[in-house]
């Protein structure tokens, strides 16, 4: 890190008499893949994170995710904004994972997703104009069912199940007329947001097919991981779990967890420290085994400044 900088946060730091870390960086970057096997052997493989051989599946769910945010994220905010009394411009969503697939005997299920969005209206009575924030948070337990072709890995749509939406809002006044605001989410919720969704998830997860490779062993990227990463007492796992996922792979019972890194840190505040984040970015289960892939970090903060004015100063780390 530039100590300039760092001298120059200090003396900010001293000037605000604040209790505060300055500086947080990573100092380690590792992804940690591990595999179990049916017969309870198991072992795992950590790499550091550039150059590293898992890099395949992490930009797969990278783009598997990209995919679902950019076909959804856009359908709320259109569903929103159409919203009678939205003011313009202002609506807004988020969209996030980890989403799961289960797969069995070629019947796909998708669920997981965390989906919200949010718009002010603004409604007018006696001369007295009240602007309300409405939100919708879309159920995460709304399942896309359907089928995927075992040549293509096409995903073609059958139903949704669970699908709801939960309205809340805020108003810049407690008039007695506010109750208006329960038109605007009911409009959200029956008119607009659960048909927006429903064609986002369909569009979204029918894509899964040309980016994540649904087909045996070329699922994911794992196709690209070389042989001896994987291996106890001198026996190399990874063929077998190659090999049984192929062979089975239309009519196993199958679950997969495609991740959404966010990198949070967990860790003590308020002092010099070692922190760490620990995100999931793929995994799969099937007949017993089980592949699982994380991206973790450790962080260190180089920079404590107590909160005092006996020892307005900062320590370095």
């Amino acid at each position: 890190m530039n100590r300039t900088l760092s001298r120059l946060g200090v003396i900010a730091a001293m000037a605000l008499g604040s209790l505060t870390s300055l500086s947080a960086f990573a100092s380690t970057n590792v992804y940690s893949g591990t595999l179990v096997l049916p017969d309870g052997r198991n072992t795992r493989f950590d790499q550091a994170q550039a150059g590293s051989v898992y890099r395949p599946i992490v930009d797969a769910q990278a783009s598997v995710m990209s995919k679902i945010k950019s076909a959804i994220q856009p359908k709320i905010k259109e569903a929103l904004q159409s919203v009678n009394g939205a003011v313009a411009n202002s609506a807004a969503s988020t969209v996030s994972g980890p989403v799961y697939l289960q797969l069995k005997n070629g019947v796909a299920s998708f669920w997981g997703l965390q989906a919200t969005g949010s718009v002010r209206v603004q409604q007018s009575k006696l001369g007295v104009t009240v602007t309300c924030q409405v939100q919708a948070t879309i159920n995460s337990s709304t399942r896309v069912n359907g089928t995927i072709d075992p040549y293509t890995g096409v995903f073609t749509f059958a139903n949704v199940e669970n699908f709801s939406v939960t309205p809340s809002y805020t108003c810049d006044t407690s008039l007695d007329w506010i109750p208006f605001v329960n038109i605007v989410v009911d409009a959200i919720v029956t008119h607009y947001v659960d048909q927006a969704i429903a064609d986002g998830l369909r569009a979204a997860y029918n894509a899964l097919g040309e980016v994540s490779k649904l087909a045996p062993v070329q699922l994911m990227g794992l196709d690209t991981l070389p042989n001896n990463l994987f291996v106890v007492n001198g026996s190399d796992l990874w063929p077998s779990f190659k090999s049984d996922l192929a062979n089975a792979f239309w009519s196993i019972d199958l679950t997969m967890t495609i991740g959404d890194p966010k990198h949070y840190i967990h860790g003590p505040t308020g002092y010099a420290h070692t922190a760490t984040s620990n995100d999931p970015v793929f995994s799969l289960n099937f007949n017993g085994y089980n592949f699982a892939l994380w991206d973790n970090r450790t962080y260190i903060d180089e920079v404590f400044c107590p909160n005092t004015r006996v020892q307005p100063y900062c320590y370095f780390f």
